[in-house]
């Protein structure tokens, strides 16, 4: 799970097709982070990031987690789709070209947050 701490003031440097990914990626948390605090009154305490092959599309799904008034755990989740172009190819490769089921990118997302 990444914290917001490493999202909320985070730019991504570089014009490659992985900077564009990893931006649009931040761009969207940020938003959501946002418009929880806003809207529900809550802190976000964490975020994962998946992806899912649909095809010729990949389907991006976040998902913010953050505690209700009486401390229960709550989940909010946001998808989009992109089309396979918008994709870095290392997500299109290897293991990940032959999963069928969405699989976690948050790890990556954390290391491009550290660079």
């Amino acid at each position: 799970m990444i914290l917001p701490a490493l999202i909320l003031g985070a730019v991504i440097v570089g014009t490659s097709l992985v900077a564009i990914f990893w931006n649009k990626v931040v761009e969207t948390l940020q938003k959501v982070i946002n418009k929880i605090k806003v809207a529900m009154n809550r802190t976000v305490l964490g975020c994962t990031i998946k992806l899912k092959r649909l095809g010729d599309r990949f389907q991006n799904r976040q998902s913010h987690f953050s505690k209700d008034e009486q401390g229960n755990w709550q989940e909010q989740i946001v998808t989009y789709e992109q089309n396979a172009e918008e994709i870095p190819d290392k997500y299109k490769e290897g293991n990940y070209a032959t999963m069928d089921d969405e699989f976690d990118i948050s790890d990556d997302l954390e290391l491009q947050l550290k660079h």
